[in-house]
C-alpha cells in the first residue's frame, strides 16, 4: 500500500494509515458501529435509538435485522472471518432490504482492516449513492479514508475536508482528522496539515495518539514556511491550541533575528495575552525590543575598529566624537552631556551587526556614528535600517546610504572627489584623461569614477593604465601613459605612490604645470589630479617641482589652508590631545556635532532625527561635508587645491 505512516495504537499493515488489523476491531468499527449500527437501523419503527442525528432506517424483514446484527456482533466481539461471512451472506440473500447500507459499511471496514483497500471500496462507493444525505455522507467518509489507503491522497483530502466538523462521534472525529491530516503531509499540504493536527489535537485522544500527532505537528512547523502560509495559520490558528504558541514563538526568533523589534513587541504581547510564559530568551528578546521603540536623545553610538589593523583611524575618529559631544577627559558626565557609548568592532565587519544591536537595544542610542570599514559599514546600515535607527557612516564608499532613510553618509566617495577634480579642469582645450592606478579597490573605484564622470564634464577617457601595487618602478607604465597623450593624468593610489609616479611622469615628457605655465618644446603640458588618498601635505616638499598646478581633493588637512570653524576645531583638538586632528577626526566631530544640534532643536526621537539629518545645510562643519543632500550624503564632497610653488592654496569654488 503506498499510505503515508501515521500510525494509531493498533497493529496495522505496513505504511498503512492508523486502522485496524485483522482480527482486531477498534477505532474504525466502533466508531461506526456506534455511529450507524447501534441507532433505529436495525429495527422496527419504534426502535430509534440513542443518535438521532441519523437518519431512521428500518425494515420490516426480520430475518434480515437478525441477520445483519449476528454480523455486527460477531464483529463486535472480534470475529472478524465470522462476521466477513455473515455479512457476505446476507447482501446476497437480501439485494433490496433498507439495511443493505448498514451491511456495506460493516463489511467493508473489515476489509479495510484486513488490507484490501481495493475490496472495501466498492462497497464504500454504494453506500456514498444512497438517496439519503446522511447516509451517504458515511458512505463518503470511508471513500476518503480508503482513497487515503489507496495512495490517492489528494482525492482523500477533497472528500474529506468538507466533512471537517460534521462528525458527531469523538472516535469518528479522530479518524477523519488523523486521515485528513497524513493526506496533507502526503501531497505536501503542510498548512492543512498543521491546522489538522491542530485540531487533532484538541480532541479526546490517547496519550500515544497525542505524542504522534504533537511530534508530526511540531516537525511541520520546524520547517521554513512561505512568508503567506506563516501569516494565514498566525491570523487564524486558535490560541488555545497547541500550534499557534509555537508558529507565534518560531515567528519571534525570527523577527528578532531580522532587526523586525516592532513585530517582537506584537507578538511577545500576544503571547502573553495568550496565557503563555516566554523561556528566557524569549524574555529577553521582549525585554529588548521594548526598550527598542523609545531613545534616549543625549546618549549616541559608535562603532569604531579601536584594536587591530585600524585601530589609529578609530581612536582618532572616538577622540573627534568625545571632542565634539563636551565629555570632559576625566570624571563624570552631567545629566545633561550628550553620552557616547562605544563598541570596538576590530577587524571583524559581522560585529559590527551584533554592535548595533547591542547600542539600540540595550543602550537605546538616538544614532550611531560609523563604522569606517566599507564592508562593515554595510552590514551595519542594513541592520540600523532595519531597526529603524540614523547611521552616520565613516567610509567613503558610495551607496551605502541607498539602503534607507536612516543611513547616511558623511565622508565623499572616490565618484564625488573625482567629480569636483574634473569639474575645476576640464575645458575645451584640457579634456584628454587617462587614469594611471594601481589594481587595487580604490584604484578601480577612481579609474570607474573617471569614466563615469569624464563625459559629462565635457572630457574624453582616452585610457587607463594599470600596475600592480606595490610597484616602485613605473618605466612600463609612464611609457604607455605617454603614448595616449594626454591632458589630464588621475592617479589612483596612495601619496606614497605618488611620490614616485610624479617625477616618472616628467621623465617621460609629461610635466604637470600650473595656469600661465609652460613646458620646453617636445614636453606635454599635464594637469595632475589627486583624490583625497593619493593626496599629502608633504608633497609640496618631497616632489613639488614636478607636481607644479596638482590639483587635490581634501576632505579635510589640518594643516590647511582651513576655514575659520575648522581652524576652531583643528586649535581645541590639538590643545586637548597634545597632536593634529586626522580627516577622520574631523568626520566624527561633524557627524556627532549635526546630532547634536537636530536634539537640541527638537529631534528627539530617530524617526525625526533622521528626517531634520536629511537635506541639512550646515556651513560649520569642519569637514567640507556641509551637511547631508535629501539623498543623504554630503551636499560637498572636498575642497580643491592646488600646489602652487610651495604652497597648496585654494581654487575658486
Amino acid at each position: 500500500m503506498d499510505a503515508v505512516v501515521f500510525p494509531m495504537n493498533l497493529p496495522v499493515a505496513p505504511r498503512a494509515l492508523a486502522l485496524p488489523a485483522a482480527g482486531s476491531l477498534s477505532m474504525l468499527q466502533s466508531a461506526f458501529a456506534t455511529a450507524l449500527l447501534a441507532v433505529s437501523l436495525l429495527g422496527c419503527p419504534r426502535h430509534t435509538g440513542p443518535d438521532t442525528t441519523l437518519p431512521l432506517v428500518t425494515t420490516d424483514n426480520r430475518a434480515a435485522e437478525d441477520e445483519v446484527r449476528a454480523a455486527r456482533e460477531a464483529a463486535d466481539a472480534g470475529r472478524s472471518a465470522e462476521a466477513v461471512e455473515r455479512y457476505e451472506a446476507y447482501l446476497a440473500r437480501y439485494p433490496d432490504d433498507a439495511l443493505r447500507p448498514v451491511a456495506q459499511l460493516g463489511l467493508g471496514r473489515l476489509r479495510l482492516a484486513e488490507g484490501q483497500p481495493s475490496v472495501a471500496l466498492p462497497l464504500f462507493e454504494q453506500v456514498a449513492r444512497h438517496p439519503d444525505p446522511a447516509v451517504a455522507e458515511r458512505g463518503r467518509f470511508y471513500v476518503g479514508v480508503t482513497r487515503h489507503f489507496l495512495g490517492d491522497h489528494a482525492a482523500a483530502v477533497a472528500i474529506l475536508e468538507p466533512l471537517r466538523g460534521r462528525t458527531v462521534d469523538p472516535e469518528e472525529t479522530t479518524l477523519l482528522l488523523r486521515t485528513l491530516a497524513a493526506s496533507a503531509l502526503a501531497t505536501n499540504d503542510v498548512e492543512r496539515a498543521i491546522v489538522t493536527l491542530d485540531a487533532l489535537l484538541a480532541e479526546p485522544a490517547s496519550d500515544a495518539d497525542r505524542a504522534e500527532a504533537d511530534a508530526r505537528l511540531r516537525e511541520a512547523l520546524s520547517a521554513p514556511l512561505p512568508p503567506e502560509v506563516a501569516t494565514r495559520l498566525y491570523e487564524t490558528l486558535p490560541h488555545t491550541g497547541v500550534a499557534w504558541p509555537v508558529l507565534a514563538r518560531a515567528q519571534m526568533r525570527a523577527a528578532f533575528a531580522a532587526g523586525d523589534l516592532p513585530r517582537v513587541r506584537v507578538l511577545a504581547g500576544a503571547l502573553t495575552r495568550a496565557g503563555e510564559t516566554l523561556e528566557p530568551d524569549l524574555a529577553s528578546m521582549a525585554m529588548r525590543a521594548e526598550r527598542t521603540g523609545t531613545a534616549d536623545p543625549r546618549v549616541i553610538g559608535a562603532l569604531l575598529p579601536l584594536s587591530g589593523r585600524g585601530q589609529e583611524a578609530g581612536q582618532a575618529a572616538l577622540r573627534g566624537m568625545a571632542l565634539a559631544a563636551g565629555s570632559p577627559p576625566t570624571g563624570p558626565l552631567t545629566a545633561n552631556d550628550f553620552q557616547i557609548i562605544h563598541r570596538d568592532i576590530g577587524d571583524d565587519p559581522a560585529a559590527a551587526v551584533a554592535a548595533v544591536d547591542e547600542l539600540v537595544t540595550l543602550h537605546r542610542v538616538v544614532a550611531i556614528v560609523g563604522p569606517i570599514g566599507g564592508e562593515a559599514a554595510t552590514l551595519a546600515a542594513a541592520r540600523a535600517e532595519a531597526l529603524g535607527v540614523p547611521m552616520i557612516t565613516l567610509s567613503p564608499a558610495g551607496g551605502i546610504e541607498a539602503r534607507g532613510r536612516n543611513i547616511f553618509r558623511i565622508l565623499p566617495s572616490p565618484l564625488e572627489e573625482v567629480r569636483a577634480l574634473l569639474r575645476t579642469t576640464l575645458s575645451a582645450s584640457v579634456r584628454r584623461v587617462v587614469v594611471l592606478h594601481a589594481a587595487h579597490g580604490y584604484g578601480h573605484a577612481v579609474r570607474d569614477a573617471v569614466r563615469s564622470e569624464a563625459g559629462a564634464l565635457g572630457g574624453e577617457v582616452v585610457g587607463a593604465v594599470e600596475y600592480a601595487p606595490g610597484t616602485t618602478a613605473f618605466g612600463d607604465a609612464m611609457r604607455a601613459t605617454a603614448a595616449l597623450r594626454p591632458d589630464v593624468v588621475v592617479i589612483g593610489d596612495g601619496a606614497s605612490a605618488v611620490t614616485l609616479i610624479a617625477p616618472s611622469l616628467a621623465a617621460v615628457g609629461l610635466i604637470s604645470v600650473g595656469p600661465g605655465q609652460t613646458v620646453p618644446n617636445g614636453r606635454r603640458a599635464i594637469r595632475v589630479l589627486l583624490p583625497s588618498l593619493a593626496f599629502d601635505a608633504g608633497l609640496a616638499r618631497s616632489t613639488g617641482r614636478y607636481l607644479q598646478g596638482a590639483q587635490a581633493a581634501r576632505p579635510f588637512d589640518a594643516s590647511g589652508p582651513l576655514s575659520a570653524t575648522a581652524e576652531q576645531f583643528r586649535d581645541a583638538f590639538t590643545t586637548r590631545y597634545g597632536q593634529p586632528p586626522s580627516m577622520l577626526a574631523a568626520y566624527a566631530f561633524d557627524a556627532v556635532s549635526m546630532i547634536q544640534g537636530r536634539v537640541e532643536a527638537g529631534s528627539a526621537t530617530r524617526e525625526s532625527l533622521a528626517s531634520a539629518l536629511a537635506g541639512l545645510q550646515d556651513s560649520t562643519t569642519a569637514g567640507a561635508s556641509q551637511g547631508f543632500s535629501a539623498e543623504r550624503g554630503p551636499n560637498h564632497a572636498a575642497t580643491i587645491v592646488r600646489l602652487d610653488g610651495a604652497s597648496w592654496v585654494r581654487t575658486a569654488p
